[in-house]
């Protein structure tokens, strides 16, 4: 809340300690999930060689992403501060102003996204307009309910009714995922050699070691008239 004075007595050390994290870790977080792509552009240059120790994480969020869009993970987080710059500026003044602003940036965000299709895969693209639609629904509601005199009973019931949907959303991702895994044999498989290995050893019967035995004495009587070499030659 950007009305509240916390540059006094004791919240001064809290306000520190943000402006230590923002400074430290948000802003350069968010720059580099930004500007990453050129940044790893220029990598051969020294000065900008040491985004490429920064490659597996970067890799995790650019992934599922189309290469021109690697950059969208910053957009992402440049939605969420334009949000939170909302909230800082209006503070708690007027709380339509604020479900108001979240609306207007959402249906924005969703338009841009889908209109430049930034995801490899189109199951990606529309999970995330799953949790868009559920979130634009949740505040268009709240918006709606405001000044309703049954709006604490009702907003908690729609709170849950959204909880509940991005919940099975993201069960409906962890069961996609564990079936993949499983299709791929990727989880089996290790454990049937574990398996296999655990098996002992097949005891060798003696009747086996007979008939081997047998065999080998056959092929000696067959084979032991014959000489398996070229005769030498003979000189008159």
């Amino acid at each position: 809340d950007g009305t509240i004075l916390y540059a006094q007595g004791e919240h001064v050390w809290l306000l520190a300690a943000g402006i230590i994290v923002t400074v430290t870790f948000l802003i350069p977080y968010t720059l580099i999930l930004l500007l990453a792509p050129w940044i790893q552009a220029k990598s051969h240059l020294k000065a900008f060689a040491w985004i490429n120790k920064l490659k597996p994480f970067l890799d995790a969020y650019q992934a599922p992403f189309k290469d021109q869009y690697r950059y969208w993970p910053g957009v992402l987080l440049m939605v969420r501060v334009v949000l939170y710059l909302v909230f800082i500026i209006n503070g708690g003044k007027d709380t339509s102003v604020n479900l108001l602003d979240i609306n207007l940036i959402l249906c924005f965000y969703a338009i841009i996204s889908n209109r430049l299709s930034v995801f490899k895969n189109w199951p990606v693209s529309v999970l995330e307009n799953c949790f868009l639609i559920n979130l634009i629904f949740l505040s268009c509601t709240f918006l709606y309910m405001k000044d309703s005199p049954t709006y604490n009973n009702d907003g908690v019931k729609i709170l849950i009714s959204s909880g509940g949907i991005s919940l099975v959303v993201l069960l409906g991702i962890i069961i996609y995922h564990v079936y993949v895994q499983l299709k791929g044999n990727r989880i089996l498989k290790p454990v049937s050699r574990m398996i296999k290995s655990e098996k002992p050893a097949p005891v060798a019967s003696p009747y086996a070691q007979v008939d081997l035995a047998v065999e080998s004495q056959t092929l000696a009587l067959n084979y032991g008239s014959f000489e398996f070499r070229e005769p030498l030659l003979e000189h008159n």
